[in-house]
């Protein structure tokens, strides 16, 4: 029988694929400022009653719990921004995979930290998704002796490697504080450095009024983005934080096939092995882990 840990990992999985898949859509029409505002607002006004009674103890600055919440929330801020890039410009089939990368990054700092060890076989899936990896993010053509890396997998090595460490921090903050507070504060951090951005750049007008012709898209997104990290924080705090990454990470199975099916994405033969070896690895890495 399943932990409730790991039904929250999975949990966290299934509304990470189809927000992935929401968020491209968003980014590539009310930018990536505009999108993670939504998002980010959506939830401040959604978590506000539930850590209402958590506000004074907090401010209060009696603890360290602030601290450790603020630099949670910067690091997220620099991988919303890159994550959100990387999907505006590449494929989902290309972008999803790349982010694997986080299972590594998180697993080692969850060891650094908290002695989460990883046994052989965890390591050797972690080989294989690697590779995989390098497939599914080349493509045909040379620049001089150079292979051309396809578009948007440079930003999505950035994004995996600050979300591999926003995971960790998460879990971290979210066993310090707690899940839905942890959510809260981050979410309003990056709604006022989001709010500030938008309005200094004038485009606050503009995606007010496009976010009113789409309605559904905004909420939708803002929905599935916060339940999943609403969902992997409390996964983090039953479970250790490498198995609940490793599995809530298999969330590329359903933006990666989303992308494919609904945006027909098309791919290149090694592409398509390079994405089975990844997702094969993720998805056995869960199971081992």
């Amino acid at each position: 029988m399943l932990s409730i840990g790991i039904i929250f990992a999975f949990a966290a999985m299934v509304f990470w694929g189809i927000g992935d898949f929401l968020i491209q859509k968003s980014a590539r029409r009310f930018g990536d400022w505009g999108t993670l505002l939504a998002i980010e607002l959506f939830a401040v006004i959604i978590l506000t009653p539930f850590v209402w009674n958590s506000l004074g103890p907090l401010f209060s600055f009696q603890d360290g719990s602030l601290i450790i919440l603020s630099a949670c929330s910067a690091v997220l801020l620099a991988a919303a921004l890159l994550n959100f890039e990387s999907l505006r410009q590449g494929k989902l089939a290309i972008v999803e995979p790349i982010h694997t990368l986080e299972i590594p990054i998180a697993s080692m700092l969850a060891f650094v930290v908290f002695g989460e060890g990883l046994v052989l076989a965890q390591m050797l899936l972690i080989v294989v998704l690697m590779a995989g990896l390098a497939l599914v993010s080349m493509r045909d053509g040379r620049t001089g002796n150079r292979a051309r890396l396809e578009k948007g997998a440079v930003l999505a090595v950035l994004s995996a490697t600050f979300l591999g460490i926003t995971t960790f921090m998460f879990g971290f903050s979210s066993r310090a504080t707690n899940f839905i507070l942890t959510n809260w504060f981050t979410a309003l951090f990056l709604t006022m450095i989001c709010m500030i951005y938008v309005v200094r750049t004038g485009g606050l007008g503009r995606l007010i009024a496009e976010a009113g012709k789409r309605k559904g898209l905004v909420l939708s997104t803002a929905a599935f983005d916060t339940f999943a990290w609403v969902a992997f924080a409390l996964a983090t705090t039953l479970s250790q934080i490498s198995i609940a990454v490793a599995i809530s990470e298999c969330y590329i199975i359903i933006a990666s096939l989303l992308g494919i099916f609904v945006n027909k994405e098309r791919m290149k033969g090694y592409q398509k092995v390079g994405l089975a070896l990844s997702i094969a690895a993720a998805v056995l890495l869960a199971v081992v882990s």
